[in-house]
This record gives structure tokens, sequence and C-alpha cells, in this order.
């Protein structure tokens, strides 16, 4: 009896590639004017001339 075996051993590795996306932070600086409307209220002088 010939055994004859055959070792299968099918080593496929796979390279693994790290792809890596460099993370671009695009702040947008914040510069809020609040600018606060300037009300002039002016009251009318009522000249009262008493005669």
């Amino acid at each position: 009896t010939a055994t004859t075996e055959s070792d299968s051993i099918t080593t496929t590795e796979s390279d693994t590639t790290t792809t890596e996306s460099d993370t671009t932070t695009t702040e947008s600086d914040s510069i809020t004017t609040t600018e606060s409307d300037t009300i002039t209220t002016e009251s009318d002088s009522t000249t009262t001339t008493t005669e």
C-alpha cells in the first residue's frame, strides 16, 4: 500500500495596505460682529411761553 499524501498547505497572504486619509480640519473663524444700533430718542423740547 503506497501512501501518497499531498500536503496542501497554501499560504495565500494578502498584504494589508493601510491607506490613511489625512484629516484636514478646516476651521472657520467665527467672528460674530454684533453691533447695537444706537437709537437716539430725542425729546422735543416744548417751550411753553406763559405770557
